[in-house]
């Protein structure tokens, strides 16, 4: 049985840790920075692990180390652990954009270094710990950590795939943009509805089949064809009549957002046209309003 450790008791460090103890994993401790014990997910195993504040830490003696702390804490958090770290570890952090270079302070510890990130939403440790299962994890590191990040993934009953080093931020900017830009847009759309008079609660009834249908749509034929709306047809005027009203009602940041993604959308239907003079021209136009913008 594999023993772990994991360094931060947040979102991904609960729900990784509930994972794992439920494929054979045996949790040992949370280490953290301050007295806090994550009492809300700490009842899910069925052998309390422990939760040691980094002055009281003694010694790790398990074969896996995840560092789950934020982005900007994990080069410190490596710098603490390299007294602790020895041959024989391996060490994972579990950052989208940052490669296993962030733990080259460790390798002279003759430990295995690697990064390991779920391409999964985790909105709380414990509905997050049911979501590995089919998710795909971006795995890279060296041969001893990738090899047993994959051995993790297959056991968590995720899919394992990696990217170059230096693309991994590049990896992480493409699921920021299926995730947290795509609610910060569903928020833009909750909002326009809104200022129509919609309830917030039924403005969100109205648009969730829409989403869903629209993301069915585009896993199951491609963007090209699962493309709908006035810019898939070069619909000239109604993109006036949006711009009409857009100007008066949202602020200039919704209406960005709406221009760039106007010009977007019209790329992707061009690709598809015998006549693309029709986008050609409305494309010019998004791309009047959005210098007026700049002005």
């Amino acid at each position: 049985m594999r023993t772990v450790t994991i360094v931060g008791a947040g979102r991904m460090g609960g729900a990784l840790a509930i994972a794992l103890s439920r494929a054979g994993y045996s949790i040992d401790r949370f280490v953290v920075r301050s007295e806090h014990r994550p009492a809300r997910f700490l009842d899910q195993f069925n052998e309390l692990p422990a939760v040691v504040r980094w002055a009281n830490l003694k010694g790790i003696n398990s074969d896996l180390i995840f560092i789950t702390t934020q982005d900007s804490e994990i080069l410190n958090a490596a710098k603490n652990l390299k007294p602790f770290v020895k041959n024989g570890q391996t060490v994972f952090h579990t950052s989208g954009s940052m490669s296993s270079s962030a733990l080259d302070e460790l390798k002279d510890t003759g430990a295995a270094v690697g990064s390991i990130h779920p391409v999964v939403a985790i909105s709380d440790a414990v509905s997050g710990s049911e979501r590995f299962k089919d998710s795909y994890f971006c795995v890279e590191g060296d041969d001893t950590a990738l090899a047993v990040a994959r051995d993790i993934v297959s056991d968590l009953g995720g899919n394992a795939f990696s990217v170059e080093t230096r693309f991994k931020a590049l990896y992480h900017a493409g699921a920021v943009m299926a995730a947290g830009h795509v609610v910060a847009l569903i928020s833009m759309s909750l909002e326009m509805l809104e200022k129509c008079g919609v309830d917030e609660n039924e403005a969100g009834r109205i648009i969730k089949p829409l989403v869903k249908s629209t993301f069915d749509n585009v896993f199951a034929v491609g963007p090209g064809r699962a493309l709908t709306g006035p810019f898939a047809r070069a619909d000239a005027e109604t993109f006036e009549r949006h711009l009409q009203i857009l100007r008066g009602i949202v602020n200039e940041n919704v209406l960005e957002a709406y221009l760039s993604l106007a010009e977007r959308s019209l790329e992707i239907a061009a690709e598809r046209q015998s006549h693309s003079e029709r986008f050609e021209d409305l494309r010019k136009k998004v791309l009047i309003e959005k210098k007026r913008l700049e002005c």
